[in-house]
């Protein structure tokens, strides 16, 4: 028998507790297996109220779905994310039936190095899997911004890491946030999906790089529905 797993994907609610709520109702309503978090929850790391309303708006997350972050820029501030979610690390992995989702620490400075802790657990965690495998984490490989010092645009040194990976170990689908937008591309038969509607600002006003024309990007708000068919 064929069997479904839903998956909820969305970043950057940076507070916006209002906007979060919103979505997250919606998403609890589809009843998915997990709700995936591509990073930035709060605005400021190191403020103990936005931590606050951010698990009063997490509240909403059934019972029955799990809830998958990985930390953002916005999160990291006197170890905020750490100090939230004390129990799954920076980077962990989860099975759901057949489908391993892999959440990343993109700001670990060993990574774009291939070296450390956090590679060597990667390559276990991918290696180890030979079914569908979903990676998360928060700043883009391939990515319609602009680069400038916050970040934005395509992470080239992760991108030399990390894609050539990916495709050699059959990723299936990349999530990302740091950009408030959607974008959809596919490089190498890998998935990528920028979903950073999660609440914060959409950047309508902001300039955006050219794409090829198989790439979409939308100014939107809201989150990204994955369906995943296991025999």
């Amino acid at each position: 028998a064929e069997m479904i797993t839903t998956f909820v994907a969305y970043g950057d609610s940076q507070s916006c507790e209002s906007n979060h709520m919103q979505l997250l109702r919606q998403a609890a309503y589809l009843g998915p297996a997990a709700i995936i978090h591509c990073g930035d929850i709060v605005e400021r790391g190191e403020r103990k109220d936005q931590w606050i309303d951010a698990f009063k708006t997490l509240g909403l997350v059934p019972p029955w779905t799990d809830f998958l972050p990985c930390p953002g820029n916005h999160d990291l501030p006197d170890n905020g994310y750490q100090r939230h979610f004390p129990t799954i690390g920076l980077w962990y992995s989860r099975d759901f039936g057949s489908c391993r989702v892999i959440s990343l620490n993109a700001f670990d400075p060993d990574l774009p190095l291939r070296r450390g802790q956090q590679w060597r657990w990667l390559l276990r965690a991918l290696q180890s899997h030979t079914g569908p495998k979903i990676v998360f984490f928060h700043l883009p490989l391939f990515s319609p911004g602009i680069p400038d010092i916050w970040m934005h645009g395509s992470n080239l040194p992760l991108r030399a890491v990390l894609h050539p990976l990916f495709v050699q170990e059959r990723v299936n689908l990349v999530l990302c946030g740091h950009e408030h937008l959607y974008y959809r591309t596919v490089q190498d038969d890998v998935w990528y999906i920028i979903s950073g509607g999660g609440g914060g600002n959409i950047w309508g006003r902001r300039p955006l790089n050219t794409t090829d024309v198989m790439d979409v990007t939308i100014l939107v708000r809201g989150f990204t529905i994955i369906t995943v068919q296991q025999k």
